[in-house]
């Protein structure tokens, strides 16, 4: 979480479109986030002391898969709920065995986003 302890939610995607408005519609909707372009700096993030509630996690990112990035972000921060997403539903057993809670399909609908991101930190209150 971050230092105000309110929920924060990681969104780790390489498509400059997809993650601005990702973040757009989670400010929108009150939520605190982080946008990154690679599981790198996404890791590098939460190495260096954040911890969010929440990430968001494509599987086609540069460098390092959505799984690897799932692996690693699961490693230093395990109490951290992902929601993965790829245009290719073929991935999604992989991200669930790296440590994903649920897969989304691209493209995803909003509205079943947020319940899946707002449960996760209802989940987290309790």
């Amino acid at each position: 979480m971050t230092p105000d302890s309110q929920p924060f939610v990681l969104i780790v995607d390489d498509c400059d479109s997809t993650r601005e408005s990702l973040m757009v519609a989670f400010e929108a909707k009150g939520l605190h986030c982080k946008g990154v372009v690679d599981g790198e700096t996404a890791l590098e993030l939460v190495t260096e002391g954040l911890c969010p509630t929440s990430a968001l996690v494509a599987y086609h990112l540069a460098q390092a898969t959505g799984a690897e990035t799932t692996r690693g972000l699961k490693s230093i921060c395990p109490n951290i709920q992902i929601i993965a997403t790829s245009t290719e539903h073929s991935r999604r057993d992989e991200m669930i065995e790296a440590g994903a809670v649920e897969f989304l399909g691209k493209p995803f609908d909003l509205n079943l986003l947020f319940r899946h991101v707002t449960m996760e930190f209802d989940q987290d209150a309790h």
